[in-house]
């Protein structure tokens, strides 16, 4: 019980030292403002969802007053499983960091609500069409991201682009995948590769031969050949400056990673 109890106050307080980036000013995580959460959760998930959502709510609402038992359980599990717990998030300023990946536990009884919406519309083709449009936007997001679909935003920022240098895009560095495939074409033998953030991503995929350097390492190389950086804490304007970009990996007009050549 002593751990269960203290496992879930480290959670709750997740010691990360790190900056979080929020409408264009970087945080610390255990001083994100209250409104992170609230404005993360209207800006990635698709336009359709919380229209939907008020919809179903509202119903539930309605039909619990009128003794609809399924309609009261459900209510009961948006209350529990989302409700309180934003609200908690949100009053607490609880630490949170690289969008909202940590509370996706909450989310499941928004969807349900939403359902519940959309159940009303009674014709199956109908209901069949009206899933189809609105499950567009999730669609289209994820053939233009790929495979980067994790940073989607929807058009309420102006999807990416309009969250670029403001928000978080590819914190995981997944991007560094797609930079070592460039570097294992152009790269010498035995070249030389500087690497900004996590170079244990890069080097997973790099090439035998390549030499990889980064600030995590005791060991300096005398010249760089290239140098990899993720636009993330604006690493690829601050590493090497004047190094010419040779490369960048893109999506929506956004940059998630730069290769330059020193």
């Amino acid at each position: 019980l002593g751990h269960l109890i203290e496992s879930v106050r480290v959670m709750s307080e997740y010691p990360w030292n790190g900056q979080v980036l929020f409408d264009g000013t970087f945080y610390k995580s255990t001083a994100i403002p209250r409104s992170y959460l609230p404005v993360l959760l209207g800006i990635q998930l698709t336009e359709p969802v919380w229209f939907l959502f008020a919809i179903g709510l509202a119903l539930a609402v309605y039909e619990s007053i009128h003794r609809d038992v399924a309609s009261r359980v459900l209510l009961a599990l948006a209350i529990v499983w989302f409700i309180l717990p934003f609200l908690g998030f949100v009053i607490t300023r609880s630490p949170l960091y690289d969008n909202f990946r940590q509370v996706f536990f909450i989310l499941p009884p928004v969807f349900l609500l939403a359902g519940l919406a959309l159940q009303k519309i009674r014709p199956p083709v109908l209901q069949s069409a009206v899933l189809g449009l609105l499950i567009l936007p999730g669609i289209i997001g994820a053939v233009q991201l790929h495979p980067y679909e994790y940073i989607y935003y929807n058009s309420f920022i102006g999807g990416v682009q309009g969250a670029f240098r403001k928000y978080e895009l590819d914190y995981w560095g997944t991007s560094y995948r797609e930079a070592a495939d460039y570097l294992n074409q152009v790269a010498p033998a035995k070249g030389t590769v500087w690497v900004e953030g996590p170079a244990h991503l890069l080097q997973l995929y790099a090439r035998p031969g390549l030499k990889i350097y980064s600030t995590y390492e005791a060991a300096r190389a005398p010249h760089y050949d290239y140098v990899v950086a993720l636009s993330r804490y604006n690493l690829d304007l601050s590493s090497y400056p004047n190094a010419p970009v040779i490369d960048r990996i893109e999506r929506d007009h956004s940059i998630l990673t730069v290769i330059k050549a020193p």
